[in-house]
């Protein structure tokens, strides 16, 4: 906002020396001389001399300054360059008609390297000076040269940034670029420059523009995105493998305090499955069982020493019921009958259906 402000500034400050010099008197008076050699038209070039000569010393950007006498086409020129080096006699016509109109104003603008052997880029501005009695009539033309740091500090790159500034018109075409040759290309993005200030993306650029009050011109300064984010890419990337770690970190954590949990449980499946398999004498050791699950364990072995004592009971029952025999030999045979066919599930064999008869 503030390079755009002193570029404004900077341009009311040309067009208002412009007017100042146009009117005053012994310009006019020179402009209206039809001839060098009178007294009197030799006064007036004297006098117009010191006027540009006081312009020259009072501007310190003010390369030249010349007013041009149509009538006798002819000129005056005074400037910090001497005029063989700036060329102007050679150029300012061709200039003049390459420059536009950027204001409301008659005077026109253009920044070029036209002068100075195209060594240099400045900004020169032309201002049609007429009689202040008779204003349609055009009696010369005010050339300015001037090398604005406004304008030089809007073009100029930073070290620091990537960021680049250029003018563009209000039709679209490139007034000043840091790059000279797209001076006069027009933009692929005119019809975004709608508003006084703004910003948009293209082509993977980001534009920020604002418009040069009173003037048909536009600031805009664009800056591609990749260079934009580059500085949060290196954040973005170290915040990711962060979190990755930390991911991987938890996931380490649950899995082993999930190990931790079901371990104790885990010991008493295996147990389980080794008292499936008719292991009676398996116990479960309490040790490293854990708050929550030693009283399960003690009521697992405690559950197997009492199926253990009824197992051996039913034994000892099943024992004494089948081991008694009675002394009588009719009994004995009975009792090995009866033994014969709980033990084998079988029918008695023919001899011992008889056996059984008699």
């Amino acid at each position: 906002d503030v390079i755009v402000e002193n570029f404004e500034s900077s341009l009311e400050n040309y067009k208002m020396m412009a007017i100042a010099t146009v009117i005053d008197t012994s310009v006019q008076d020179y402009v209206k001389c039809s001839n060098k050699t009178d007294l009197r038209s030799l006064k007036s070039i004297d006098n117009a001399n010191n006027v540009l000569s006081s312009i020259v010393n009072m501007h310190s950007s003010l390369n030249f300054i010349a007013v041009v006498n149509n009538k006798l086409e002819d000129y005056l020129y005074k400037g910090n360059q001497n005029i063989y080096y700036s060329k102007f006699d050679k150029v300012y016509r061709a200039d003049y008609g390459s420059s536009k109109k950027l204001h409301s104003s008659t005077l026109k603008m253009h920044y070029c390297n036209a002068y100075y052997e195209r060594e240099t880029y400045t900004l020169n501005l032309y201002f049609p000076v007429y009689d202040t009695n008779l204003v349609k009539k055009e009696l010369g033309l005010l050339c300015m040269n001037i090398t604005d740091p406004t304008l030089q500090q809007i073009l100029a790159s930073s070290p620091d940034s990537s960021a680049e500034n250029e003018v563009v018109r209000q039709d679209g075409k490139i007034f000043a670029s840091r790059a000279g040759k797209d001076i006069g290309k027009k933009v692929s993005y005119s019809d975004k420059l709608k508003k006084t200030e703004g910003a948009f993306t293209e082509n993977g650029k980001l534009y920020l523009y604002e418009k040069v009050p009173d003037w048909e011109l536009y600031v805009i300064s664009s800056v591609s995105t990749y260079e934009l984010y580059k500085g949060s890419i290196a954040t973005i990337g170290f915040m990711a493998v962060i979190m990755l770690i930390l991911i991987a970190v938890s996931i380490m954590s649950v899995k082993a305090v999930i190990q931790m949990v079901y371990r104790p449980l885990d010991k008493v499946v295996r147990k389980m499955d080794d008292v499936a398999s008719g292991f009676l004498k398996t116990r479960i050791n309490v040790d490293h069982m854990g708050e929550d699950f030693i009283k399960l364990a003690v009521g697992f072995n405690s559950m197997m020493e009492e199926i253990e004592v009824l197992m051996e009971q039913v034994n000892s029952i099943r024992l004494n019921r089948f081991d008694w025999m009675p002394f009588s030999p009719r009994f004995s045979h009975i009792f090995f009958i009866i033994r014969w066919i709980v033990f084998t599930g079988r029918q008695l064999p023919m001899g011992i259906k008889k056996f059984r008869r008699w």
